[in-house]
């Protein structure tokens, strides 16, 4: 594998052109009073993905850090975001995302409260069955 030094300016210019690749993706429609549209736009705002977020926002930061350690940037992965993702559908929605479910909180809390407790238990070493000898019922 081949590594590429990359000098502070490139590191500089990736960022500014990732920033402006992303203002460019969501730039707005512009129109007059008549109907005239003076700019087309392409995409809203809420259509930028995190993916979009990371390349702009933190592999310009991950490659500086990543320099100053004389270390280089030699892939990125987000399978096991995707993994992650993959993961909460199947839980959450058994299966689909279709549907909001029965629940009136989001389904993000509903996701986080699980977390939260599996590390309680996990942290606590709470075991997550119990035997008859246990119940006095």
């Amino acid at each position: 594998m081949r590594k590429i030094n990359l000098a502070d300016d490139d590191i500089i210019n990736f960022e500014i052109l990732a920033r402006k690749w992303i203002k460019d993706f969501c730039k707005p429609t512009i129109e007059t009073k008549e109907g005239t549209i003076l700019q087309e736009g392409l995409y809203q705002r809420d259509d930028i993905t995190p993916y979009m977020h990371v390349l702009a926002c933190h592999i310009p930061k991950f490659i500086k850090f990543l320099k100053t350690k004389n270390l280089y940037l030699r892939w990125f992965s987000c399978s096991s975001v995707e993994k992650k993702n993959h993961n909460h559908v199947q839980l959450f929605y058994r299966g689909t995302t279709m549907g909001d479910g029965d629940s009136s909180k989001p389904v993000a809390y509903e996701i986080c409260s699980y977390e939260n407790r599996q590390l309680y238990y996990y942290v606590n070493e709470t075991p997550l069955t119990y035997s008859k000898k246990y119940t006095n019922f």
